[in-house]
C-alpha cells in the first residue's frame, strides 16, 4: 500500500477545497497532466521492487514451512549413544514376519488347490509380470551363452507342474543342440518362474512370470538354452533352468523369438525359422 500511495502521490493535490475558480481548475489540471511524467517514473521503480518483495516473501513461508516439516533430516551427534534394542522384542518381529510369509504361501497353495481341481486353462487367465531383479544374462553374446550351457535342446513342454510360485515344466526334446546325455525323444524336467497365482489387488487369478524367463505352458514350442539344476542331495530328480535372458527362444509362426531384452538380441537367432536357427547355434556352440 505504501508504495502505491508512493507512485500516486505527484497526482494528489496538496489540500482540497470545496470552492474555487475556474483559473484554479484548469492550474490544477494542467499540473497533474505535467505531473504524470513523474507517476511513470516511479512506475518503472515500483514494479521490480513489487516482484523483490513478494520473491521475499516466498522465501519466507519456504523457511517457515520447512522448519514445521516433520521429514527434515534427523541429525544425530558424533559420540550419541544408543540403547540396544530388546531381544525379546526382536525376536517377536521376526516371528511374526516368518508367519507372514508362511501364511502367505499357505493361501497361495491352498487356492492353487483350488484352480486345478477346477480344470481352469492357465492359458486363459491374464498374464503379469512379477517385479524385481531377474539376475544377470547367461552370457554377453551368443557363443558366451552357449558355453556356459550345459544343455541346449529344441522340443515341446508336455505337461506343466504348478506350485506356489514356480512350475516344473516336462519338455519333450526334438532336436539336441548341446548336451550328451540327452536324445531325441528323452523328456526332461525344467523349472520356471511363476505360474497361476492369485492377486489380491485384483482378487483374481492371473499367471504370474518373470519378463527375462518366460514360462512355458502345455503345446508352446521353443528351443531352450538350459542350466542343470544342483540335485547333490539325490533326493531331487534332475530338473535344469534356463538362462536369465538368454535362455528362452520361443517358437511362434514356425518363426524364432529371443526374449525381449536379450543382451545380444538373439544374435543371428530372433526371426530365423527353426532349422535355420539351430544350424547357427550349433556352429556356434563348437
Amino acid at each position: 500500500m505504501l508504495l502505491i500511495l508512493w507512485c500516486v502521490k505527484p497526482i494528489i493535490p496538496d489540500k482540497f477545497s470545496k470552492k474555487f475558480s475556474l483559473e484554479q481548475f484548469r492550474y490544477r489540471s494542467y499540473n497533474r497532466v505535467m505531473t504524470m511524467s513523474h507517476v511513470a517514473q516511479r512506475l518503472k521503480l515500483f514494479v521490480p521492487m513489487f516482484l523483490a518483495l513478494i520473491a521475499v516473501l516466498a522465501i519466507v513461508a519456504e523457511i517457515v514451512q520447512g522448519d514445521n516439516d516433520d521429514s527434515r533430516p534427523i541429525f544425530v551427534e558424533k559420540n550419541a549413544t544408543f540403547e540396544p534394542a530388546d531381544p525379546a522384542v526382536v525376536q517377536e518381529l521376526r516371528e511374526k514376519y516368518s508367519m507372514g510369509i508362511q501364511d502367505s504361501i499357505a493361501f497361495q497353495a491352498e487356492w492353487l488347490e483350488g484352480f486345478l481341481q477346477n480344470g481352469t486353462d492357465p492359458k486363459s487367465l491374464e498374464w503379469k509380470p512379477f517385479t524385481g531383479q531377474a539376475g544377470d544374462p547367461g552370457g554377453n553374446s551368443l557363443e558366451e551363452s552357449l558355453r556356459r550351457a550345459d544343455v541346449v535342446v529344441h522340443g515341446t513342454a508336455q505337461a506343466a507342474e504348478f506350485w506356489p510360485g514356480q512350475t516344473i515344466v516336462t519338455f519333450a526334446v526334438i532336436t539336441r543342440v548341446k548336451g550328451s546325455d540327452i536324445e531325441s525323444g528323452d523328456e526332461i524336467r525344467v523349472a520356471f518362474p511363476g505360474g497361476p497365482t492369485y492377486e489380491p489387488a485384483s482378487k483374481e487369478g492371473v499367471v504370474g512370470y518373470v519378463p527375462a524367463l518366460p514360462l512355458l505352458l502345455p503345446g508352446d514350442e521353443a528351443i531352450l538354452v538350459l542350466q542343470q539344476a544342483d540335485s547333490s542331495n539325490g533326493e531331487v530328480e534332475l530338473t535344469y533352468y534356463p538362462q536369465t535372458w538368454t535362455g528362452i527362444y520361443k517358437v511362434v509362426s514356425q518363426r524364432v523369438e529371443a526374449v525381449e531384452g536379450n543382451i545380444f538380441g538373439g544374435q543371428d537367432v530372433h526371426g530365423r525359422s527353426v532349422s535355420d536357427a539351430i544350424r547357427v547355434l550349433e556352429e556356434a556352440s563348437r
